[in-house]
Formats: C-alpha cells, structure tokens, sequence
C-alpha cells in the first residue's frame, strides 16, 4: 500500500473522512471496508452472490449498501470541497471529469456542490452526509438555501432529510412562521409576489429559472430547464395533456414511454397540430380561519406554498369552487362510473396531493379503486387513491395494497415479505399543512 492510500485508509478507519470502517462494514463478511485488507485502496468492496439472500437479508443489505454509499459521497465532498479551496471549483470540476470520468454537468454540479459545502462551513451537513444520515441530494437542498434569509436553518433542514426524501425536504425549505422584512429585494421590480417568506422564496425560483439545449456528448440533443413553483406547475399539466392525448393515437403504442414523451416535447416545441394544447386547471387550496373570517395558508395540490398575493391574481379569473371536506373527504362521494369524474379528480388532489406511493404529481395520478372495480368497488371518493402508472403495476402485479389508516389519507403498503420496520413518526414541517408522504430513512429509530 502506497503512503497516500495508507494515510487515507488509516483517517477512514478512525473516523475522521466518516467512511465505513471494519467495525460498521456491510454485513457479517464485511462487503464494504475501511481498506485494512492489504489491496492498496481506501475503500475495499467485495463480492456477493445475490441470488442466494433471502429476501428479508436483502433489504437490510440494500439499506446498509444506501447508507454506505452516503458515506463514501459523504467523503468524497469532504475531498472534493478541500481541492476546490484550495484551486477554485471550476479547476476542480476538470479534474474530477479527467481524472473520475464523469460527464462535464456532473463534474461541475459535484464541484460546485463540494466548494459550498466548505465554503460556507455547512459542517453539520458533511458530517450527516458521512455518517449516512443523509443522501447527497438532501445536501443539495441544504447547500440552495445557504444563501436564503428566508430559509430553514441547516439544522431543521438535516433534521426533516433525516426522515423524508429530499425532494419532500425541498418542498418544506421556506420558515412560513417569520415575520416578514421591511423591504425584500427585487420586490419593487416585482412586487406582485407580495413580501414574506414565501413571496421570497417564489422570488427566488424566478430568478433561479434555468434552460438549456445542447448537443451532447453521445450526439444526441438534451434538453434540461428548471422553472419556478407555479410556472412548473403549468408547463406540467400542459405536457401531461399532450400526453394523454399522445398515448390514444393510433400506433403510440408501439413506443415505449420515454419515446412517446420526447414526441410531445418535440410537438409542443414545434407547434405540431396533431399535439393539442387542451385546457388545463391549477388548483389552489386554502384554510378557513373561522376566527378572523379570512382565507389562509394558499397552496398547490402538492403543498407547495404559494403567496397571499398569488393567490389572489389567480382568483381574479378562475372558477372558484368551494368546498367544506369532512373528516373522511366524502362531501363529493358521488359517481357511478369506472372513472373518476372532475370534482371527485379536484378532490382526491386535495387530499392526497399526487400519488401515495410516490412523489408524482396530480397529473401524473390516476384514480385507482381501493376494492376493485371488478369486485363491486364504488367510484366514490372513499373507495379512490391516486396512484401513478408504476405504482398502479404495484397493486396489480406485484401485490401491494392500499389501506386507509385512521387520519383518512390512504397510504401504498407492500406485502407482509418486502415490509421493513418504519421510523417513528416523523417532524412535521412548521406550515400548517399535513405530510402527504410517508417518513423514509435509512434506519428505524430503536424500540
């Protein structure tokens, strides 16, 4: 072994890069080590004949392999974020496409993520990251809202990532119980999005929008553009549209998904006139503050919050439907037919906020009947879920079910052999509104 990699392996092995060491390696035989074997490596993996694990054995090695994994991202930003203070990012971002061969937009979203992380001491998040606590995208959430006054502290940030997925994280970024600033930036240029925290946050996404088309390097085009909450919110119904309207033409079924979705890309960007700009609904939810009389916390059916000001701009020419649920969400329970109709659709967004399986989004979703169609199962609120088409196969074809716990929102349950003990429940973001996400983590608190 060479006297780097000892140096390396021996810091590993003591804790100091947060990488699995001997005592914590992945399984009995040690699938992931701290390199004391003798190879010449920091990091030494071994093999595994998978097929002979059982099943429940798997998953405890798949969430030993995640969190492992975190911890060798975890070092490798730790590294990464000492050569870019040292060189600058941008240096960095070559080296690692040289030297780690990676693509250029990796290299530099690594880099670039590796120097904020050190440059603006988000220790706590470094060493969440190393300790697997953390996946490498809830350090990207935190390293967004370094630079956001109106942002949650990174502490609250790693404490919500500890529990949920971090595009759940990103979701519940803004602190919604600050007072507002006397004067926010940029609102003056446009002060349609009002003041406070979420205004800023809103203000921010604009400024952060994003597109790009480039020929890449296989020589096929790639399109990439980020765009703020409710601007996405519409460009996605849009596609979704075409999208239905692509998958019953005649012959779409001879492509597969991804192919059918750059068709209606390539449409709407052309102006194809077979490709439909059908009529779309944004739907904004708020509360009822009996107590002053007035209209609170507005939001997108996924959560997102949105301002007071918004709110009201997209009022002025909407239809406005109002509706008191009850606590099982059966004020609109009626229907006879297969499929769900829009009030009973404008529902089940309210209420379950896209897919509950996964993070989907309402247009992605369709109504599945909790007792089958087939069985006698009603089209009525109580009896629907919104699933998406992969978690729909769930249910069909691999077993899982849909069962509605006691708080009313129905929840995506795999069978009893691929059930793994859940966490605790989880922190809820300070915003008013329920999680309509399951907690996930790494690992189950202690009994």
């Amino acid at each position: 072994m060479s006297p780097r990699s000892r140096t390396v392996a021996e810091a590993a092995a003591c804790g100091e890069l947060g990488l699995v060491g001997s005592s914590a390696s992945v399984g009995d035989s040690g699938y992931v080590g701290c390199g004391d074997c003798g190879c010449g490596r920091p990091v030494c993996v071994g093999s595994l004949d998978v097929e002979s694990v059982r099943v429940g054995e798997l998953l405890d090695l798949m969430v030993d392999l995640g969190e492992a994994r975190a911890r060798l991202e975890g070092m490798l930003m730790s590294v990464a974020g000492e050569v870019a203070r040292r060189n600058g990012w941008e240096a960095t971002a070559w080296m690692m496409r040289e030297y780690n061969r990676v693509p250029s937009i990796q290299a530099r979203a690594e880099a670039g993520l590796a120097h904020t992380l050190v440059a603006e001491g988000r220790s706590e998040t470094l060493t969440a990251l190393c300790e697997g606590e953390i996946t490498l995208s809830h350090a990207r959430v935190v390293a967004r809202a370094a630079y956001k006054d109106h942002a949650r502290s990174e502490a609250d940030l790693l404490e919500l990532g500890r529990v949920y997925p971090s595009d759940v994280v990103a979701r519940h970024m803004v602190i919604h119980d600050r007072p507002a600033t006397d004067s926010t930036e940029g609102a003056a240029e446009d002060d349609k999005y009002g003041t406070g925290p979420v205004a800023e946050e809103l203000r921010a996404q604009r400024d952060e929008r994003r597109a790009r088309m480039f020929q890449g390097e296989d020589g096929m085009w790639h399109l990439s553009a980020q765009f703020d909450s409710i601007t996405g919110k519409r460009l996605h119904q849009i596609y979704q549209s075409a999208m239905r309207a692509m998958r019953i033409r005649p012959g779409s079924a001879e492509n597969s998904y991804p192919q059918r979705a750059a068709d209606v890309v390539a449409e709407l960007f052309g102006g194809h006139s077979d490709c439909t700009r059908q009529q779309t609904s944004l739907l904004v939810l708020t509360d009822y503050d009996h107590a002053s009389g007035h209209l609170t916390n507005p939001r997108l059916d996924d959560g997102t919050p949105i301002p007071v000001e918004v709110a009201a701009e997209l009022a002025v020419n909407a239809k406005v439907m109002p509706v008191i649920f009850d606590a099982n969400w059966q004020n609109i329970a009626i229907g006879t037919s297969r499929n769900p109709n829009e009030a009973q659709r404008m529902l089940l967004a309210a209420r379950d906020g896209g897919c509950i399986g996964c993070s989907a989004t309402v247009e992605e979703s369709e109504g599945h009947h909790i007792k089958f169609w087939r069985d006698g199962g009603l089209t009525l609120v109580p009896n629907l879920a919104l699933l998406c088409h992969s978690c729909h196969d769930l249910v069909h074809e691999h077993d899982f079910e849909v069962q509605i716990p006691p708080g009313g929102r129905p929840e995506l349950r795999p069978p009893e052999h691929l059930r793994w003990a859940n966490p605790q429940p989880p922190p809820t973001p300070s915003n008013g509104t329920e999680q309509r996400h399951r907690p996930h983590g790494f690992r189950p608190p202690p009994e």
